[in-house]
């Protein structure tokens, strides 16, 4: 689960559902040698996951970036397309595994449909919903999609609540950048998606 264009991408492919997402007309229009590869869901995620890169030369109107340093990382995608593609379309399918659903829900409403027997794993985002959006949003002027609503960890006592539903649980892990001292005891380790990055504190009901 998960409310993001990429990760419903990544997720209804992997299990094999609709993929509820399709090219409008402003990808035809600004990246037309991307538009040919969407024919079916394997091509599509391969065309979405290089996407996210290309986005880097698009400003947050959907244009195109005028600046002559973009200028060039875009006419290199463009020229290297259809290699770039044919080599993520076979790392998709090298990499394939069979999830029995995906779905693209508010995690709060989402958790009270998990039987409570279920073990249950969750990485809320870390750097707030502007962050969330600012990750793929762009993708969102190129492919038209059902944007699913999502509550805002941010505001007062949301997050509290939540970790408490997914504590209330037998199995259940969570990731924060936070130290919350009435789960302190249940910290497993801790990881940075970079070097620099902040720290991601690991809790879990299980484990050393």
């Amino acid at each position: 689960n998960d409310v993001t264009i990429y990760s419903a991408a990544v997720g209804n492919c992997y299990a094999q559902q609709d993929m509820a997402i399709k090219p409008n007309e402003r990808l035809d229009e600004v990246f037309p040698w991307m538009a040919d590869s969407c024919q079916n869901p394997t091509d599509l995620l391969a065309t979405i996951l290089l996407a996210t890169r290309v986005m880097e030369g698009v400003d947050n109107q959907g244009n195109l970036k005028e600046n002559a340093y973009y200028h060039r990382i875009l006419a290199a995608y463009q020229s290297q397309w259809d290699v770039l593609h044919e080599k993520t379309v076979t790392k998709v399918e090298a990499n394939y595994v069979e999830l029995d659903s995906y779905t693209c829900e508010d995690v709060v409403d989402w958790i009270a449909s998990c039987p409570q027997d279920q073990a249950f794993i969750c990485y809320p985002p870390f750097y707030g919903a502007a962050g969330y959006e600012a990750q793929f949003g762009k993708l969102e002027f190129f492919f038209d999609w059902t944007k699913p609503g999502y509550t805002d960890f941010g505001a007062d006592g949301v997050l509290e609540n939540f970790w408490k539903q997914v504590t209330d649980r037998e199995y259940w892990l969570f990731g924060s950048k936070y130290v919350w001292p009435e789960y302190e005891q249940y910290i497993r380790g801790l990881t940075r998606t970079r070097s620099r990055s902040v720290p991601i504190y690991l809790y879990s009901s299980h484990g050393a």
